[in-house]
């Protein structure tokens, strides 16, 4: 189970470098390959395990194809969404939500230990790193890959962050702080080395997003009431000084200080011409006003992959004076390109997500918040991890139908 877990979630999937943006068609398209298939098997057999919540799935695959349709938008990535969908379905039917969070777990874990080990070889001899070979991705960036660690060439020279194993440390933040809330709902017990772990790694990656889920996390422990021995919890409450500490220490160095928090430069400055804006600030926030844009003239059955790629460098150049390539937001997104049934039922299936990781009503809303927040600052439509928590919400599997031991 760990193994599979490993290679869909983490390893086989758009978020990795070696098979979402590696500049080799081969390796992308036989990651694809591997999720059709595999979501081509679980249709074949998920009609055998699935006995409740029919009307729920219908609608929710109905959204997509009726959307293609109205927009006449027949691309092969609506397929492969719809695959994804099939398989995100499959495993959460198929298994326990405390076995695959166990296994999530244990996975993020050796790979959080793996790419602490790395990234301190390179932050004190990166010479070392240069024993491996170097990927190119499809941006002309170029890796070391140890095949369980990446990390950019220019780290060498540049600001050095964490990339683990995947595409930017901005994505690898995502899986990380859903390992840390995963923890701190754990039914079986708060596990205090793990959580200390996975946040050490959140600090490494530099992420802004990281940074600021990592403040949204302490404050969530602070008003947890349950779940966590006193003594647990106040240790976890002592690291915010020490993690206040290291971002303090990195924001004093110009680079990595500015690869941190730069990205708030100009941010209420967006619409005027001329400024000098940071370009990643300006994606995140951008991506989600012109998707916000874009959806408000389709609303019901959005305008398709074709035409919100077609609007979008000129959406964004009208507004901001930039001109941005593609979407960098998944959640605002949806609503742009399959409308506002589809829009809607990610936002009601994170909601109920939260049910299944607690009870309070306040903590559920900040759990919520966390998601959306990751959901609005990366672009992981083909990412198979967000389909499969995006099912334990819509139907509130909490236990498999065919495997509920590891």
């Amino acid at each position: 189970m760990n193994i599979v877990v490993f290679l869909i979630i983490f390893y086989i999937t758009d978020s990795s470098v070696q098979f979402g943006t590696y500049d080799n068609m081969l390796f992308i398209r036989g990651a694809q390959l591997f999720i059709i298939i595999v979501g081509v098997l679980c249709l074949a057999i998920l009609k055998k395990i699935y006995k409740g919540n029919l009307l729920e799935a219908l609608f929710v695959f109905a959204c997509v194809v009726v959307s293609a349709l109205v927009n006449r938008d027949m691309q092969a990535n609506n397929i492969f969404v719809i695959i994804l969908l099939f398989t995100g379905l499959f495993f959460s039917l198929l298994y326990n939500f405390e076995v695959f969070v166990k296994c999530y777990d244990d996975v993020l874990l050796a790979l959080s230990i793996i790419s602490l080990i790395f990234f301190c070889i390179e932050c004190i001899a990166p010479v070392l790193l240069h024993i491996f070979p170097q990927i190119e991705n499809i941006s002309g960036y170029k890796f070391y890959n140890a095949i369980l660690f990446v990390t950019s060439v220019e780290n060498q020279t540049k600001v050095r962050q964490n990339y683990g194993i995947f595409r930017e440390p901005g994505v690898y933040q995502m899986y990380l702080v859903l390992g840390i809330l995963f923890q701190i709902y754990k039914k079986d017990g708060f596990q205090l080395k793990r959580v200390i772990i996975y946040m050490l790694t959140l600090l490494t990656t530099l992420s802004t997003t990281g940074y600021i889920m990592l403040l949204a996390i302490f404050f969530l422990l602070f008003v947890k009431s349950d779940g966590l021995k006193k003594k647990q919890k106040n240790i976890v409450i002592m690291l915010l000084p020490i993690c206040l500490f290291f971002a303090l220490y990195y924001i004093d160095k110009a680079d990595t200080g500015y690869s941190i928090f730069g990205k708030f430069h100009g941010l209420f400055r967006l619409r005027e011409a001329g400024e000098t804006l940071n370009i990643s600030m300006v994606n995140r926030i951008g991506s989600v006003i012109v998707n916000l844009h874009l959806f408000l003239r389709r609303m019901i059955f959005g305008n398709g992959l074709t035409e919100v790629y077609r609007c979008f460098p000129i959406v964004s150049n009208e507004l901001f004076h930039v001109s941005l390539k593609y979407p960098t937001d998944t959640f605002i997104y949806h609503f742009s390109r399959f409308g506002v049934f589809y829009g809607c039922c990610w936002g009601w299936a994170y909601f109920r997500l939260t049910k299944i990781l607690t009870k309070r009503k306040f903590e559920r809303i900040i759990v919520f918040l966390i998601f959306l927040a990751l959901l609005c600052t990366e672009n992981y439509t083909n990412t198979i991890i967000i389909y499969i928590l995006f099912w334990y919400g819509l139907i509130e599997k909490e236990k498999g139908i065919m495997l509920e031991k590891v």
